[in-house]
């Protein structure tokens, strides 16, 4: 399967977060899985791709704005696209499942339109976030109130899984890529 992986694209430093992209990582290329991502070398992207690389294919997909993030990058398939929204709807066609660990803003934004254009029914990919230390703990409490205020409907809740941590995202993604 092909495996999306949202995530920073920037050095954070931080042990739990390198860990859980250490261990998705780890996992897509022990289990024959490839690799979609944001096509930069850096950060928690960086790391997935130093473990997928060689291993599995991986699917670079990066917007024209930020293609010098792909200088350097070996990777199996590179794809410049012209805007950040053709570049979701790419990358939500091209891969299987859509995973979402620790990131910036862009993948705030990756999130929610994953959520949405699923909702829309333009793909049908499961959605897993990584709440890994509560990271995305305030945007599911603002999702909660939207639901809570009617302002969108409580079954939008199923089109995504929410894993408190890697351990339980690596089940639910043998889950999904064992159906």
């Amino acid at each position: 399967m092909k495996i999306f992986v949202g995530c920073s694209s920037r050095d954070v430093g931080n042990h739990d977060y390198n860990r859980v992209a250490d261990t998705i990582g780890e996992w897509i290329a022990a289990n024959g899985h490839d690799f979609v991502f944001g096509g930069c070398g850096e950060g928690l992207m960086g790391r997935i791709f130093r473990k997928v690389h060689g291993r599995g294919k991986v699917y670079a997909t990066q917007a024209k704005v930020y293609k010098e993030e792909l200088i350097g990058l070996d990777a199996d398939e590179i794809q410049v696209i012209d805007t950040i929204n053709q570049r979701k709807d790419y990358y939500a066609q091209l891969a299987d499942v859509l995973v979402y660990i620790p990131g910036g803003i862009g993948t705030m934004d990756e999130l929610i339109s994953g959520i949405e254009t699923r909702r829309a029914k333009e793909h049908t990919n499961p959605l897993i976030i990584v709440n890994e230390n509560n990271f995305f703990g305030p945007l599911l409490e603002m999702l909660e109130k939207i639901y809570k205020e009617n302002l969108a409907s409580e079954s939008v809740k199923e089109l995504y899984y929410v894993a408190d941590n890697v351990e339980s995202a690596i089940k639910k993604l043998t889950e999904i890529c064992n159906k």
